[in-house]
This record gives structure tokens, C-alpha cells and sequence, in this order.
């Protein structure tokens, strides 16, 4: 079939043509540019014991074609959290009231630019065993292309605390036991207990007399990691080589011409509970 075109010809391009029941083309209007705001909510860390702090943060981008007017972000806290501080920028500051963190935007948030983070400093009050949502929500008064990104959500779980310790010691026999008359040390750079699914290092310590003792360690999975000065005396023992109250727990994981590291295996804190992890060290060879 044969369409006639009646009128000059007329060139037209990025956009569909439709006909009219005369067989006069048109071309289709354009799509209008629009803003897409979206907002993503981050805990760090997720998961905290009571009394722990962590951190949220609200990030606020626009993905649209043109710039987003009157941003408000609204961020709702649950209970069971103690809000001690809001980190934000001029062009969206923020005001807290009661559960709720309003942040009312001062400029234009320009096409494809991301806001400042907007972070909340916090401390868990709530018992263990809570799981706790953050809800953000973040609005602008120009056309948008898409709402579906304008809510985010970040759970923050609370869980019980437990007790990590051991003894640091010098094997002087080299035989990854612990035995009567080897004495103790504190000639260690650094220890640390360290959830390996964040990264975060939990608990409080003190070392006396080659006893470490770290409290209000975060019930989840964890590690311990020892770093040794590497232009110092000591290296690590062998680990794991018997009686588990006896033996090293410590494995030679890194060197560096200033850092030895060594890690434990992964182990579970249970709430109230206390995991023994001991740390055998040699004298290197001379």
C-alpha cells in the first residue's frame, strides 16, 4: 500500500512519525527531560552490641536529565537508638526532632550529581536481639522519571556481647606449647578482634603480663589478628599443635620487612560467652 504525503516534504529525525487519517505525517514530540532523584541508606557497622556505636548514612543522587528542585530527605530512626550528631553540607542541611532527621535542600541538586552524605552518629540503647530499620525517603518538586528509587531502608541488628582472651608467651622450646617456666610477653604491636563479614575490629582491651582480655566483643563470627614489628625480636609459633588450653591459636598470615601479621581461625562469640585464643612467639633465628 501507498501513502500519499500531501505538503512540502519535511525532514525529521530523532522521533517517530504518525499519520493522520488523511496520510499527513507527523512527528512525535520529544520526551521531556526529567530529574530521578534516589536516595541509599548504609550502616556502618550493621550489626552492633549494646552501647556500640555505628553509623548511618543517607546518599542522595539525582539520575535525571535535569536538575532536581526543593530536595527534602527525611530520615526515621527507630527507638532504641541515641542520635549524638548529624554530619550534612550547606546545600542540604539538616534538623533533628524526635525519631525523624529532616534535611531541606538550599540549591538545585544538578543533573547526575550526587549530595553530600548526609551521616548520623549514633548509640544502640536497645536490647540484643533487636533488629532495628532506618527509613529514608527523599522528595523533589520537579517532574521526575522515577519514584520507585525514592525510599530506602538499612537495618541494623543488635546483638550480645561476649568476652575474647588469651595469654601471649614466648615458646621457648619452639614447640607451640605453652608450658610451666616460659615466660610471659606484652612485645606485640598490636591485637585485635575483628569480625571478618565488616572488617570492624570490636571489644575493649588490656595486656598485662602476656594476658590480653577484650570485653563487649560483638556476638557474631570473629577473628583474632596479632601484627609483630617485622625489624623486631619475635615471629610467630607453630600453631595448633595440641592441647587446645595449651597450643598456639595464631597463624603467620603476612610478612612485610615492617609488619608480621598472624590470624586465628574463624570462631563464634556466643552472648555471656568467652573464647581462649593464645599466642605463642619465637625468637627468629639469628
Amino acid at each position: 500500500m501507498t501513502l500519499a504525503l500531501r505538503g512540502p516534504l519535511v525532514a525529521v529525525t530523532a522521533a517517530a512519525l504518525t499519520f493522520t487519517a488523511s496520510g499527513v505525517a507527523h512527528a512525535a514530540p520529544a520526551a521531556k527531560a526529567s530529574a530521578d532523584v534516589a536516595v541509599e541508606l548504609s550502616a556502618d557497622p550493621p550489626v552492633v552490641g549494646t552501647s556500640y556505636g555505628t553509623t548511618v548514612t543517607a546518599t542522595v543522587r539525582n539520575q535525571g536529565d535535569r536538575p532536581a528542585r526543593d530536595l527534602k530527605l527525611k530520615i526515621t530512626m527507630p527507638s532504641g537508638f541515641e542520635l549524638f550528631g548529624t554530619s550534612s553540607s550547606s546545600a542540604l542541611p539538616c534538623t533533628p526532632a524526635g525519631q525523624v532527621v529532616t534535611c531541606t535542600g538550599t540549591t538545585d541538586l544538578a543533573a547526575h550529581a550526587t549530595e553530600y552524605p548526609i551521616t548520623l552518629s549514633l548509640e544502640a540503647t536497645a536490647p540484643p536481639g533487636t533488629d532495628a530499620d532506618f527509613d529514608a525517603s527523599v522528595t523533589t518538586t520537579s517532574r521526575e522519571s522515577d519514584t520507585s528509587n525514592n525510599t530506602a531502608t538499612q537495618t541494623v541488628q543488635i546483638v550480645g556481647v561476649g568476652t575474647v582472651q588469651g595469654n601471649v608467651w614466648n615458646d621457648l622450646n619452639g614447640d607451640g606449647q605453652r608450658e610451666p617456666g616460659e615466660p610471659p610477653l606484652n612485645d606485640i604491636t598490636s591485637i585485635q578482634v575483628i569480625n571478618p563479614d565488616d572488617g570492624d575490629g570490636s571489644g575493649v582491651s588490656n595486656i598485662f603480663d602476656g594476658y590480653y582480655s577484650f570485653w563487649d566483643v560483638r556476638a557474631t563470627r570473629n577473628i583474632v589478628r596479632v601484627t609483630l614489628n617485622g625489624a623486631g625480636p619475635w615471629t610467630f609459633t607453630t600453631p595448633n599443635v595440641g592441647d587446645d588450653a595449651t597450643d598456639s591459636d595464631i597463624s603467620d598470615v603476612s610478612q612485610t620487612g615492617s609488619v608480621i601479621t598472624g590470624d586465628s581461625a574463624e570462631f563464634n562469640v556466643t552472648a555471656g560467652g568467652v573464647v581462649t585464643i593464645d599466642v605463642g612467639l619465637v625468637a627468629k633465628p639469628q
